[in-house]
């Protein structure tokens, strides 16, 4: 008997590759098939997959649904606004983060300056 049937959502839990890392979902199609959104699809060897419990990001699509600004990491390592997320599975998304107080950005910039001065009396010494 097999475990999983015929349009079942699950994802890869072991024996990453490129083109489907741990954490990739897709559909069941065919009983011992997978097919992905984009069409994608291969062999399901059942010690590799389990069955989709809820989406990787449902936490923030909560969050989003009720409100909350989304960010999504580009390729070049920095965060941006996402004011229409897709929820892409290969992809990192995160709440905005609360901007900073005046009070809070004047005393991070006083603690780096004293740091910078610290290091300068340091190497002047040295």
């Amino acid at each position: 008997m097999r475990k999983f049937k015929n349009g079942d959502r699950i994802v890869r839990i072991r024996q990453p590759y490129d083109w489907v890392p741990i954490g990739h979902s897709c559909t069941v199609f065919r009983n011992k098939h997978y097919i992905t959104t984009n069409g994608n699809g291969g062999d399901i060897y059942e010690k590799d997959w389990q069955l989709e419990r809820r989406h990787i990001h449902h936490d923030l699509i909560i969050a989003w649904a009720k409100g909350a600004k989304i960010q999504i990491l580009l390729s070049s390592g920095s965060w941006t606004d996402d004011t229409k997320p897709t929820w892409v599975l290969g992809r990192k998304y995160r709440i905005k983060p609360a901007p900073q107080t005046d009070a809070e950005l004047i005393s991070d910039l006083q603690d780096r300056i004293d740091e910078l001065e610290r290091i300068n009396g340091e190497a002047r010494k040295g």
